[in-house]
Formats: structure tokens, C-alpha cells, sequence
């Protein structure tokens, strides 16, 4: 996803029956609102994923049921907010324990995040993060192979 490229998005035509997309590009990182003016025109995506860094906020939900951010920085907890799809790959997302804390109380007890399956995040852990307190205060219980499989394959389209 070259930055020029997405300043001249609206001399872009529109595709038909685009249920997948990959941004890539020479640039490193693209602005929010400029992200949001390309993935407006694509609604109902099966899968998205996105090389660079993405700055900024988002305004509006993301329309996609699976997304997968290679540099999620901030913009992943961002991006987080304004899902409502199945499936979320984030790979050097920065966030704070309070915030990590309070999006997996919301996603257990159901008050939020009803449509999301599974969420694989690789954090760039400062040290304000302690995974051991994250963990602590989750109501857990010990792993039982019989109620549950050790392990299960995910689609990442």
C-alpha cells in the first residue's frame, strides 16, 4: 500500500466480487482516514490483510471477517474497537495492560467482541506489561483435554 497510491484512491474503479484483500507497498505506514476511504468501497471482505503500520484512529467498523495486521502498532487496539468479524492475526501490537485486561474480562463475560472467534496477538511487550498480573486477573480454570482440543487450525488467509 503505497501512500500516493491511496492519496488518489478516489480515481480508483472500484472492483466487483472482492471478498479478499492484501495491502502491501513501498510505504511503510498509511493514515487512517485514508485506509478507511479504501476499505469503505469494499464491503463484506472474507479476509484483510494489511503490511504496513496503519496511523491513527479509525471512525468507522471494519467490515471484514477475518483481518490479519502485520505491524498492528496502536492502531490494532483501534482497529480492535471497531471489529465485528471472526478473526483477528496481530503481529507487534502495542498495548497497555489495563487495555488488554479490559478487552478479555469484556470478550469472557460477553460484553463485547460477540462475533470473535479467536484472536492471535504477538505484543511488543514494554515493561509496563506483566503477563503474569494479565493472567492473574482472569477467572481460569486448568487446561482438560477432554473438554477441549490441545490444538486447532486457523485459516489466515
Amino acid at each position: 500500500m503505497d501512500a500516493s497510491w491511496l492519496f488518489s484512491i478516489e480515481k480508483m474503479p472500484i472492483y466487483e466480487n472482492v471478498d479478499k484483500i492484501f495491502l502491501t507497498g513501498d510505504s511503510e505506514s498509511a493514515e487512517a482516514k485514508d485506509f478507511e476511504s479504501f476499505i469503505t468501497r469494499y464491503p463484506n471482505l472474507n479476509s484483510l490483510r494489511i503490511q504496513p503500520e496503519i496511523i491513527g484512529e479509525l471512525s468507522e467498523m471494519i467490515d471484514a471477517q477475518k483481518v490479519r495486521l502485520s505491524n498492528a502498532g496502536k492502531f490494532g487496539t483501534s482497529l480492535l474497537e471497531k471489529f465485528d468479524g471472526r478473526h483477528l492475526l496481530f503481529s507487534k501490537w502495542i498495548v497497555e495492560e489495563k487495555q488488554l485486561n479490559e478487552f478479555i474480562k469484556k470478550w469472557m463475560k460477553g460484553e463485547g467482541y460477540q462475533s470473535l472467534e479467536t484472536i492471535e496477538a504477538y505484543l511488543i511487550l514494554n515493561r509496563n506489561i506483566r503477563i503474569d498480573n494479565v493472567v492473574n486477573e482472569l477467572e481460569t480454570e486448568r487446561f482438560d483435554r477432554t473438554k477441549r482440543p490441545e490444538h486447532f487450525n486457523m485459516d489466515n488467509e
